[in-house]
């Protein structure tokens, strides 16, 4: 997937995460660059530094699916992905023990979005 996006230039020039031949030192250098810059003629200015919290947790699964496919990601793998996490049964497990009881699987009518965090396809998509 990340290969048809590269080839396609569907990726920000600016995204360096989960890219070859891109390192997190060069993007960090580049805004202390634009830091610099900024600071040297006094110009106001203004930061956003976004942490985007818990977006793997909000990620849609038709949206996702839709521009997996767009990428060359065959359907069977699309629907196995989705469907393992929509179907996958959770546990809760505290200091003391883990909880007999589970949410998620297939009991809920609507199902779960999200694709974990910690997803090794999590960046790609």
């Amino acid at each position: 997937m990340m290969k048809v996006a590269k080839k396609t230039k569907s990726l920000a020039p600016k995204q360096c995460g989960s890219r070859k031949s891109h390192r997190a030192i060069d993007l960090t250098m580049n805004k202390a660059l634009t830091y610099d810059l900024f600071c040297q003629p006094k110009w106001v200015s203004a930061v956003c530094s976004n942490d985007a919290k818990s977006c793997y947790n909000l990620i849609g699964h038709t949206q996702a699916s839709l521009c997996m496919q767009q990428m060359g990601v065959p359907w069977a793998t699309v629907d196995c992905l989705f469907i393992t996490l929509q179907e996958a049964k959770n546990f809760v497990r505290t200091d003391f023990r883990d909880l007999i009881e589970s949410y998620g699987g297939t009991s809920w009518l609507i199902p779960i979005h999200g694709i974990y965090q910690g997803n090794g396809a999590g960046p790609a998509i």
